[in-house]
């Protein structure tokens, strides 16, 4: 009886023991990802400011906001299934942490320069927020579904999309400028945002591919316009409004 009691208290002790170093572990993940998090951020916040100064305007920092599976928003309800998005209301970028871990483990894009793309992707559309695009588009779109030309609207949803997809180029060409980018970063920059792609995403959860259907873009249009704002690293290349075929 007495080996008995001693070794369940061994065991016990052995659980406790392991238990403690998965929380451990998951912690230093957890602290990991918000030193980069903020890292990413302060360096986006310098590249919009000098942008905004270049054009005479001023710049107006976002809020970040991080979450796990379910948070409560001006825009209503996030849940992680919709991953990272942007709050036009309370001007606030949402991120769950999880979906940086879902990219990395089941997609193969590594952490870093996938948490630069997407946070870069949401602080997008903040400055189509501040530069007055958002509420246009929008208008425009409520207009279009209210007509019921659904197609038409997904079309707009798609242009902002790949909007703010080239202003997440444009934040990867002033980081290039001072030389923290290499080769093998920016494939991975274009590989994240062709992950994202609502193609690569309806084949992934087994469902069929109809372009009139898409809100963000294709794998291929997502990467191209991260590439267009690479290479150009001006706003003015960015119109997506501005092209018969974006």
């Amino acid at each position: 009886m007495k080996r008995a009691i001693a070794a369940a208290a061994i065991l016990l002790v052995l659980i406790a023991e392991l238990y403690s170093a998965r929380l451990t572990v998951a912690q230093q993940r957890q602290d990991d990802a918000m030193k980069l998090i903020s890292r990413v951020l302060a360096h986006l916040e310098d590249v919009w400011h000098s942008i905004f100064i270049e054009m005479g305007q001023r710049y107006e920092e976002p809020k970040l906001v991080l979450f796990t599976s379910v948070t409560n928003t001006a825009c209503g309800t996030g849940l992680s299934q919709t991953g990272p998005f942007y709050c036009t209301v309370d001007r606030r970028v949402y991120l769950d942490t999880d979906f940086f871990r879902v990219l990395t483990e089941s997609y193969g894009v590594p952490g870093t320069i996938a948490t630069v793309y997407v946070i870069a992707h949401e602080v997008g559309h903040h400055v189509q927020n501040i530069l007055g695009t958002e509420r246009q588009v929008a208008q425009l779109e409520s207009r279009l579904r209210a007509l019921g030309d659904q197609t038409g609207a997904n079309q707009l949803s798609v242009r902002m999309e790949l909007q703010a997809d080239c202003f997440a180029g444009i934040f990867l060409n002033r980081v290039d400028r001072v030389g923290r980018l290499n080769a093998i970063d920016i494939v991975a920059a274009l590989n994240a945002s062709a992950q994202v792609g609502d193609d690569v995403a309806l084949q992934r959860a087994g469902q069929a591919v109809r372009p009139e259907s898409f809100r963000h873009g294709s794998a291929e249009q997502r990467a191209r316009w991260v590439r267009r704002g690479l290479e150009m690293g001006e706003i003015s290349a960015c119109d997506a409004f501005d092209v018969d075929n974006p």
